[in-house]
């Protein structure tokens, strides 16, 4: 029941004698608030206890209708000084190209804005474009290297990201490298885009000369809950298809500290390869917290 109150809601529980334990999934509560629990045999209490709900905290700028401009290099964010998301844009600008820009023309919500997010080249160097909850750190054209932080303080843990995107791929025409597993024929294969989200309890630091860097959603014990888009592949239609990505938890005790969302017109741009001119379109992105979680299996 809601602390402080009189009435006690009847909760179906699953009990496990061969350890002694019980257990029980509550729904249809409200967030930031004080509950207390009882766990009772007839009507004699045998466990007590309380707890708090986690606040539900809304993805910012998930809209993205909010863009700002400095030193003439766009970012999707109120204010360019108070990064909560970020772009390959500083690197890219060097050789006067605009990955990731704000666009009206085509958008989910009319009269707002989306990202556009387009695959260049750069001096002969494969630049996919880029937006995720993060910081970029530095590029340098001589070592074809760039680094990013990513992560930006979270504590709530919502079941999905919801959104609405419009992929446009090219064949692939610069392959610098590629991940294991992968094959690619240069010129033939399609590009393919990324978006994906993660609960973590710290921030990474992904230097693309650096594959040790490149973060192991599974089996890196700091991430508590992952998500990825499972098609990379074009969109069907001329308008935007909605997406909702699932968060697979490890487990439902362990709280983040840190949020990582990533958008890319170019899946393996980390590794310098992709098809020049792909084209993603990225708005109306959400936070999802009513339902079930799912448990990463």
């Amino acid at each position: 029941r809601p602390k402080n109150t009189d009435t006690w809601m009847d909760v179906a529980t699953t009990v496990n004698t061969a350890v002694s334990s019980a257990s029980a999934t509550l729904t249809g509560l409200t967030s930031a608030k004080a509950y207390e629990y009882r766990l009772t045999d007839g009507e004699i209490s045998v466990a007590t206890g309380e707890f708090t709900t986690v606040a539900e905290i809304a993805l910012q700028n998930g809209s993205l209708d909010d863009w700002s401009t400095s030193d003439k290099v766009p970012f999707p964010n109120v204010n360019a000084s108070t990064k909560f998301w970020d772009t390959s844009n500083k690197g890219a600008s060097a050789g006067g190209l605009t990955p990731t820009e704000a666009t009206t023309d085509f958008v989910h919500t009319q009269g707002g804005k989306a990202a556009k997010l387009t695959s260049g080249e750069v001096m002969s160097i494969f630049a996919a474009a880029s937006l995720y909850t993060g910081t970029f750190g530095k590029a340098s054209i001589l070592t074809q290297s760039a680094t990013v932080n990513f992560g930006q303080p979270f504590t709530s843990r919502p079941i999905a990201l919801k959104g609405f995107y419009k992929y446009i791929p090219a064949v692939i025409n610069i392959v610098k490298n590629t991940p294991s597993g992968v094959t690619i024929v240069k010129n033939e294969t399609l590009d393919q885009c990324a978006i994906y989200i993660a609960l973590a309890k710290k921030t990474y630091l992904i230097d693309n000369k650096d594959q040790s860097t490149f973060i192991d959603f599974k089996n890196d014990s700091n991430i508590i809950a992952y998500g990825e888009l499972p098609s990379g592949a074009a969109t069907e239609g001329d308008g935007y298809v909605e997406f909702n990505i699932p968060l697979k938890y490890k487990n439902l005790t362990d709280q983040p500290t840190h949020i990582i969302v990533v958008c890319s017109s170019s899946k393996y741009g980390d590794y310098m390869t992709g098809g020049v001119g792909s084209t993603l379109y990225v708005d109306d992105l959400s936070l999802i917290y009513d339902g079930t979680p799912t448990i990463w299996e």
